[in-house]
C-alpha cells in the first residue's frame, strides 16, 4: 500500500482522494486509505470491487455471529493440509520462467496466498463495496470492517467481468451517485 500511495501522490499530491481497488487490490486500497488518513489527507470514498474475505477475516469480524461463511471456503480448500498439497502443484517458478499463462497463474497464486493471510482492521471512512453475484461472503461482516458510511451493492457479473463493460459502467454510475454533491441530485 505504501508504494501505491507514493505513486498516487506523484500524480495527485493532495486529497481528497477516491480510491478504487478490485479483488486483492480492494484491500490494498483500504490500507492506502489508512496511510493517507494517518498523514492528514482526506479519502472521500473507498471503492472495493468484489473483494473477498479470508476465513481468518471472517472469524475475527464475525465474532459473535452465527454461521458466518466466506466465498473462498466454498471455492477452494483453506485447511492447512489441503492448502499445502495445493502449494506443491503451484508453478511459482513461473514468476521467472515460463509462458504468459504460467506467469499469470503464478501471480494469481501469490495474490491468493497473500489474501488468505490478510485480516482487515476496521476502518471508519466512507466506502462503496460492489460484489459480483458469485461473491457469497456473509454481508454481516462488511459493517464490522467498514464502520463508517458503507454502501453495499450487487452486480449480476463475475469476479473478472466486474471491471469490464458493461459492468464497469454501472460501477462508475454508482460512484458518481455517491460523490455527486447533494444540490446536483
Amino acid at each position: 500500500a505504501r508504494r501505491h500511495v507514493g505513486n498516487l501522490r506523484r500524480v495527485q499530491p493532495r486529497g481528497p482522494y477516491i480510491l478504487v481497488g478490485h479483488s486483492l487490490g480492494s484491500h490494498i486500497a483500504l490500507e492506502a486509505a489508512r496511510l493517507l488518513e494517518s498523514s492528514g489527507e482526506t479519502v472521500e470514498l473507498l471503492v472495493m470491487l468484489d473483494p473477498w474475505l479470508s476465513p481468518q477475516a471472517a472469524k475475527q469480524a464475525g465474532a459473535g455471529l452465527p454461521d458466518v461463511r466466506v466465498t473462498i471456503q466454498e471455492t477452494m480448500p483453506t485447511d492447512i493440509k489441503s492448502w499445502w498439497e495445493h502449494q506443491k502443484t503451484v508453478p511459482l517458478a513461473g514468476l521467472i520462467l515460463g509462458d504468459h499463462q504460467r506467469k499469470t497463474a503464478a501471480i494469481e497464486e501469490v495474490g491468493i496466498m497473500t489474501g488468505l493471510r490478510y485480516v482487515p482492521r476496521p476502518w471508519s471512512g466512507r466506502a462503496l463495496v460492489v460484489l459480483s453475484h458469485l461473491n457469497k461472503d456473509d454481508p454481516r461482516l462488511w459493517p464490522r470492517i467498514i464502520t463508517g458510511d458503507l454502501t453495499i451493492r450487487h452486480l449480476e457479473c463475475t469476479h473478472m467481468s466486474i471491471v469490464r463493460e458493461p459492468h464497469i459502467g454501472a460501477v462508475v454510475s454508482m460512484i458518481e451517485e455517491l460523490v455527486r454533491p447533494a444540490e446536483c441530485l
